[in-house]
């Protein structure tokens, strides 16, 4: 499908979603540039170091040659300038989270790093690792940059890393959450709580949905988290996989020491009838939550 579209148009493109996702399409040979407000953002140096520009305001021009128009939410989402233009001539228009779910088709394996709290750290974190063991890939998280290395980069086709949102793609028209549309291998799941009021009536809404996202899907899920063990009943136990400091998880945590390099912790896994001693790790982060977050990361590099 994103063969058919080499000129893309973002509006928003300096949101880091949206930075990230210009710096892949630029990276597949597309021709892209969008617009934003005049305020400086995080994502200004990367899109720069990229040479992907931007229009300042949000009229109703686009460049002659668009063939691709995306959006979210933000600015006035379908309501927006630019995108009631491209819809008056006839110009494709897509939402983030639409186009993210096709590119996430191109690759091998995709992992989906989701939760209502850690996204991004540990996404970032999961990248960082497939990075630092040289497995090249590819991936878009909530963060421009990360120990040296920019966000949104493309290279191998194996690994697919996302961080996948569960606000609503057009809240209030279109409350359909983002990761709806995104079909990956694996789901990492931090934890589940009740936020975004604008876009879930409560807790049982947003548990719901999840469990939609879950369907079908290998997983590797928080046992510490309440919200989340309450869903486990309703899955297919087969394709579920959990960490935490419960002595019930797959992967357990015991040993947690913080000192003022970071934290440290022992983990253990069950193999068989029987627990394998993993030995002790190392994070330069803070509490219990990042002691988590590293332990879910361990995990799914685990069943890779």
């Amino acid at each position: 499908m994103l063969d058919e579209y080499n000129n893309v148009y973002i509006t928003g493109i300096k949101g880091v979603a949206m930075a990230n996702l210009a710096v892949i399409l630029k990276k597949t040979g597309k021709t892209v540039n969008g617009c934003d407000t005049e305020e400086e953002f995080i994502t200004d140096t990367l899109l720069k170091s990229n040479n992907i520009s931007w229009q300042t305001g949000f009229d109703g021009s686009l460049p002659e040659k668009t063939d691709l128009v995306v959006y979210s939410a933000a600015h006035l989402g379908t309501h927006n300038p630019k995108v009631l233009e491209a819809k008056k001539k006839g110009v494709k228009i897509m939402h983030q989270a639409e186009l993210l779910g096709a590119i996430m088709k191109e690759y091998r394996t995709s992992i989906a790093v989701c939760g209502c709290h850690g996204k991004t750290t540990t996404s970032s974190l999961l990248t960082y690792v497939l990075l630092t063991l040289g497995a090249a890939p590819s991936y878009l998280v909530g963060a421009p940059t990360f120990n040296g290395y920019n966000g949104g980069d493309h290279l191998g086709k194996e690994y697919f890393v996302v961080e996948a949102d569960e606000y609503g793609i057009n809240p209030p028209a279109n409350k359909t959450p983002k990761f709806h549309f995104l079909k990956p291998s694996y789901i990492l799941c931090t934890n589940i709580d009740y936020d975004h009021p604008d876009v879930y009536t409560d807790l049982s809404h947003v548990k719901a949905e999840f469990l939609k996202f879950f369907n079908g899907r290998k997983l590797i899920l928080s046992s510490d988290d309440e919200n989340t063990v309450q869903l486990i009943e309703q899955l297919d136990k087969s394709l579920i996989k959990t960490y935490g400091f419960s002595k019930d998880s797959n992967l357990t945590i015991t040993n947690p020491v913080f000192n003022t390099k970071g934290s440290s912790f022992n983990l253990s896994i069950n193999s068989g009838k029987k627990r394998v001693d993993l030995g002790a790790f190392n994070i330069s982060l803070y509490g219990d939550r990042n002691i988590l977050n590293a332990a879910g990361v361990i995990l799914v590099l685990l069943e890779l």
